[in-house]
């Protein structure tokens, strides 16, 4: 089980640093947005899921045209940052929902629900995908980006830890139940950094660590720059993967 509140902890602490760090999750955006556009998609009613600091909100408001806009993530503190997003495009009729997306009970007949990076942080990825289902008008599309097996593997195979991803073969035979999947496809991203003890601050200024309740002390992090070098078999090049799998769904009009 994922701890949400450790989750929404490591992500309020790394509010700051986000944006600067976040360039995986940031070309993630980029990308599901250039895939959605294929697509003609009705975009009046949007619900966004996981919002974080705005990559996604930033881009969608740069390329659609919305008429009403729920927005929501785990991290109350980021609407400051989606408000400033709505501010400088002169788009009022949005409203924020703090608090766990698998909680929160969403206005339905909704056009489009879109998300990036968020929903391998849910504890039950099925029943959620069947709860879009249920907000969606027919017709409407659910189009999501989250992440594989193969990410972050490095950091698994030094620490023994890590979240449990799907497979793109089994969020395909999910979605599908209940939804024609227009799109689906995975990427590989790789990060490289000078000091294995580098990775452990790129990971602590993105939150992405958020599934992990370690202390580390001294001697651990001795212990992970030694296995990450043994594992990387070099002294000077140290990568850290990301495995995003994007997905365009619709529900079916006969619903």
């Amino acid at each position: 089980m994922v701890d949400k509140e450790r989750v929404k902890n490591c992500f309020r602490k790394s509010v700051s640093t986000y944006n600067t760090n976040a360039t995986v999750q940031e070309k993630i955006c980029s990308n599901f947005i250039f895939e959605l556009k294929k697509y003609s998609i009705k975009t009046k009613k949007v619900l966004e899921i996981g919002c974080g600091t705005g990559f996604l909100t930033r881009d969608f408001i740069n390329n659609f045209s919305p008429t009403e806009y729920l927005i929501n993530d785990i991290v109350e503190e980021n609407i400051e940052n989606i408000k400033s997003i709505f501010d400088k495009r002169k788009f009022s009729n949005w409203v924020f929902l703090g608090g766990d997306a698998e909680n929160i009970n969403f206005e339905n007949n909704l056009d489009l629900i879109i998300s990036t990076s968020t929903f391998q942080w849910f504890n039950n990825f099925e029943t959620f995908i069947n709860k879009t289902y249920n907000l969606l008008a027919p017709g409407g599309i659910l189009a999501f980006t989250t992440f594989g097996p193969k990410n972050l593997k490095e950091i698994r195979a030094t620490t023994n830890s890590g979240l449990e991803y799907l497979s793109i073969e089994q969020i395909n035979k999910i979605v599908s139940k209940n939804f024609q999947v227009k799109n689906i496809f995975e990427e590989n991203h790789v990060l490289t950094f000078s000091e294995p003890i580098q990775i452990l601050k790129h990971m602590k200024f993105t939150g992405v660590n958020g599934n992990s309740n370690k202390k580390w002390k001294a001697s651990d992090l001795k212990t992970f720059d030694y296995k990450y070098r043994e594992l990387n078999n070099t002294q000077t090049k140290f990568e850290l993967s990301y495995n995003p799998i994007y997905i365009i769904a619709q529900k079916t009009y006969t619903s």
